[in-house]
């Protein structure tokens, strides 16, 4: 590795910095110069809107130079890359290119069955990625450099279903040549048949390895549109979230599964349910996770869904009952980071030592921040936004 003397360099920049401020007190720094390294989405009407941004250092962003596309469409980076999914909305994958200034440049599409809700990416490596088709019951292996389908697994049929012929798959991880896969297991759409499952797959083969089903009261396993919901810590054990029918079947319960580092079954020792969690500042707790953050060190930030707060049936367009809650997964306690009550239709990442959160809330729409240095949390977004935030992501290039 090149090392550089980073203090000489700084010196040289502060001295030059302040011979042209002293020549020249009216030439600031053009806001254009400023590198995009957050990618941000919106939805605002039918459509949603695509935009990146400088760090935290634009007030106001709208969508005058936003891409649109389709409603609630799906984003996934992979360093110099972003695939979008589009929802219900489509059948059309696409490919954009991140260039050095990160910007945006459409550069494939990949068309998939009709009306097969293609929702959750992975990339491989540059020749080899992997979609689920969520309503088709089927993976897609496809090369993301010329975005054309290579292969195709089939989970339909009566083996890995419910009932259907369809397990609904939703999230995609891999540790070694092992693929897992979370089933969804839902008969209509939203809420899932009782237990947590998941299938392995050998990449090598495309072949299923092990279907497994964890029945301690836990259903849903994952979900579409973002890979957060499957991780690995820094152990490789690999953390299994499902959301419990999003609270819509009574008894069924969200939280959290474990599967050990050398091992593809669930941790008989381990299951974290939402629902048993104290929390402080939250009247009634919470009963799932909307959006999901790995941090490191056993530490999981979310935007969870806090029941007390939302209507009756819940009013997913007016309704605020989102909390942004820190978890700490080995210990199993949580604690509620401060910012005023959102809606469900938020993100949160990591970003220059902050936990970013894109919320709506009554103090304003836009990204907020918590310092995870010092507990810093912002009552106010930096960044206002237009439309109801969707995804918030660094470039991670």
């Amino acid at each position: 590795m090149i090392k550089r003397n980073y203090g000489f360099i700084a010196f040289l920049a502060a001295t030059l910095i302040l011979f042209i401020a002293c020549n020249d007190e009216s030439s600031p720094m053009d806001p254009s110069d400023a590198v995009n390294d957050i990618i941000l989405s919106t939805t605002l009407g039918s459509s949603s809107f695509i935009s990146t941004i400088p760090g935290l250092s634009q007030e106001n962003v709208d969508n005058t130079e936003a891409i649109e596309t389709t409603f609630y469409a799906y984003l996934f980076v992979h360093e110099d890359w972003l695939f979008t999914c589009p929802n219900l909305s489509g059948d059309i994958v696409e490919k954009y290119n991140i260039d050095e200034d990160g910007n945006l440049t459409l550069s494939g599409s990949m068309v998939t069955n009709q009306a097969s809700y293609p929702s959750d990416i992975l990339v491989i490596n540059d020749t080899k990625a992997y979609l689920t088709l969520h309503y088709a019951g089927q993976i897609v292996e496809f090369n993301p450099t010329t975005m054309e389908q290579t292969a195709v697994i089939d989970l339909s049929g009566p083996d890995y279903a419910v009932e259907d012929n369809n397990p609904d798959p939703t999230n995609l991880l891999l540790r070694g040549n092992t693929l897992f896969v979370g089933l969804a297991q839902s008969p209509d759409g939203v809420t899932g048949h009782p237990g947590v499952h998941l299938l392995t797959i050998d990449i090598t083969s495309n072949t299923v390895q092990d279907y497994i089903i964890d029945e301690r009261g836990g259903s849903y396993c994952g979900r579409t549109g973002d890979q957060s919901f499957f991780f690995m810590d820094e152990n490789e054990n690999i953390y299994v979230s499902f959301v419990g029918s999003w609270g819509f079947v009574p008894g069924q319960r969200a939280g959290f599964l474990r599967i050990n580092a050398g091992t593809t079954e669930f941790d008989p020792n381990y299951i974290l349910y939402l629902d048993e969690l104290t929390i402080a500042n939250v009247d009634g707790g919470i009963n799932y996770f909307n959006q999901i953050q790995y941090a490191g060190n056993n530490t999981v930030y979310g935007i969870a869904n806090v029941p007390a707060l939302a209507s009756n049936p819940p009013d997913f367009i007016n309704d605020r009952p989102g909390a942004i809650i820190k978890v700490d997964l080995v210990a199993k306690s949580a604690e509620r980071i401060m910012f005023p009550y959102s809606k469900l239709l938020a993100d949160v990442a990591l970003y220059d030592n902050k936990l970013l959160a894109a919320l709506s809330t009554t103090t304003g729409i836009g990204i907020y921040t918590y310092d995870l240095s010092t507990g810093e949390t912002s009552q106010s977004p930096l960044v206002n936004i237009q439309g109801d935030p969707l995804f918030l992501s660094p470039m991670n290039r």
